[in-house]
């Protein structure tokens, strides 16, 4: 994903496209911090192989699922979370749009957790991933994580990249390493990431890799379709048509 991503970047670029801003769901925001400049992209890529190691080591430790759950508000999720769940056996995961966020639980306690949030009318989809990701679930991997971190050059991003932890830009090398880790057992705010890129003036998005899950979420957490452009591209002909599509905008 990262290598796919930064290709995409580094191609539109080639081909003229300028970048305002970057950001990235997850993984995603290494290659976002690489069109920054914090990272090289050679770093990025090890950044994202040692992360990859540290959380299939932690998920040995700590089997758990992953739950999408549509149809509640992020508020109503939480709380019913703290009535069942421990907090070192999960939580909240990502808050993707206003009725739709992802869970992480630990295994033994799924069924259980399923079984709450489907009594309070919400839609289950438990996700084909193999770890419960972004919860205390994930401790494990932080310090593998951090001192590999800490063995990879970061500079000062050369544009915005509000991060996925609270939403906000960091200019700070230093921050941006320490939120890079703490996101292993944080929810990714992809509301809070995407009202940033907003507030900056960004009314053209350009999702980089393969699917289109993420231009589904802009249209959740901004439903006007006439106040932005989204585009997805993760293929030469793909990436071919937002060129020219943005070229002729002149953008």
């Amino acid at each position: 994903l990262t290598a796919v991503g930064l290709s995409c970047a580094a191609w539109l670029r080639r081909r003229g496209v300028a970048v305002h801003a970057a950001a990235g769901y997850s993984v995603g925001e290494l290659a976002a911090l690489a069109c920054a400049g914090v990272f090289t992209e050679v770093a990025a890529v090890r950044a994202a192989a040692a992360r990859g190691r540290a959380m299939h080591e932690a998920s040995r430790q700590n089997p758990g699922k992953m739950i999408a759950v549509s149809g509640l508000t992020p508020g109503a999720v939480t709380r019913v979370l703290d009535g069942v769940l421990p907090p070192d056996q999960g939580g909240l995961a990502a808050v993707n749009a206003p009725q739709q966020v992802v869970v992480s639980v630990a295994e033994a306690l799924a069924e259980e957790v399923r079984g709450v949030l489907a009594a309070q009318g919400a839609r289950l989809t438990t996700l084909n991933v193999s770890g419960a990701w972004h919860c205390s679930l994930m401790a494990p991997a932080l310090e593998p994580y951090a001192a590999a971190l800490e063995a990879l050059p970061l500079a000062r991003p050369a544009l915005p990249v509000p991060l996925n932890g609270h939403g906000e830009s960091c200019a700070d090398p230093d921050q941006v390493r320490g939120m890079l880790v703490e996101q292993l057992c944080r929810p990714v705010q992809w509301i809070a990431v995407v009202q940033a890129l907003t507030r900056d003036g960004v009314d053209t998005f350009v999702e980089l890799g393969p699917g289109n899950v993420l231009r589904g979420l802009l249209r959740r957490i901004h439903p006007d379709p006439g106040s932005y452009q989204a585009f997805c591209a993760g293929d030469l002909r793909s990436l071919e048509r937002v060129a020219d599509a943005l070229a002729s905008r002149g953008s």
